[in-house]
């Protein structure tokens, strides 16, 4: 599908990113969120989704888990 040019504006999804880069603790986390694009392929979507079910539930079950001061 073909979505227009400023579909991530109508959508938010820069906003978002704004929002990601200024919590970021250094310049190399701000790159990082730079490089992130609107993913429209559902496999990728769904390795993504997996990931973060996968960090959430580390950071609500693990105690111990480092969860702050992420580099």
């Amino acid at each position: 599908m073909i979505y227009p040019n400023n579909f991530e504006d109508k959508i938010g999804f820069n906003q978002v990113i704004e929002k990601l880069k200024h919590n970021c603790l250094s310049s190399l986390g701000q790159k990082r969120v730079d490089s992130i694009k609107m993913q429209t392929r559902y496999d990728l979507i769904k390795v993504y989704i997996d990931q973060v079910a996968e960090l959430k539930y580390l950071l609500e079950t693990t105690d111990d888990f480092p969860e702050d001061n992420f580099y």
